[in-house]
């Protein structure tokens, strides 16, 4: 897990591993850092990663944003 706090532009971005998204600690964490940002008025974004190939994912989102 990566937590990266931008404080200028009051965001909280977290990024999981595929690995991480199965684990109830790090579960318990994320919620945990939600609710302590939210009550300072930071947007929280979570990214989780995913299950497809990188580059057909890529070329998809790529084709459809033309």
């Amino acid at each position: 897990m990566e937590v990266n706090v931008k404080d200028k532009d009051k965001i909280v971005e977290i990024w999981l591993t595929n690995s991480d998204k199965e684990d109830d600690e790090v579960s318990e964490l994320v919620d945990e850092i939600c609710r302590t940002y939210s009550g300072r008025k930071y947007r929280t974004a979570v990214f989780i990663s995913g299950t497809g190939s990188l580059e057909d994912c890529t070329e998809n989102l790529l084709c459809s944003n033309i």
